[in-house]
């Protein structure tokens, strides 16, 4: 079983860019952030960033039903984020977008 949660963001993006578009990406990120995956169409860019940026991720979100909800400790102080849906174990992650990449994921490796 593949172990998301060492990944990069760039990792994890790669993968899902992968997923929702059935080609490869680039093999190295944007200069900018270090982390954005994307593609050249007749020397025309588009870079995406599924871990961190809502505008890319939100309909991969929407379509699979992830659910993304906050985790609080004990003492009432935020812990995190946990991602969910139907059919794989829940995830949890510092960024709310990179647990539910990591859930899209790991559902897509179920089916």
């Amino acid at each position: 079983m593949i172990e998301y949660g060492v990944m990069s963001d760039f990792e994890i993006n790669k993968r899902v860019f992968a997923a929702v578009h059935g080609v490869k990406p680039l093999g190295y990120p944007h200069n900018a952030d270090g982390r954005s995956v994307g593609n050249d169409c007749n020397g025309n860019y588009t870079w995406y960033d599924y871990c961190n940026d809502p505008a890319d991720a939100w309909a991969i979100i929407v379509k699979h039903r992830i659910c993304i909800s906050p985790v609080t400790g004990e003492d009432g102080f935020p812990r995190g984020w946990l991602a969910k849906t139907e059919g794989v174990p829940s995830r949890g992650d510092d960024k709310p977008l990179r647990a539910a990449m990591i859930v899209f994921l790991m559902k897509l490796d179920r089916s």
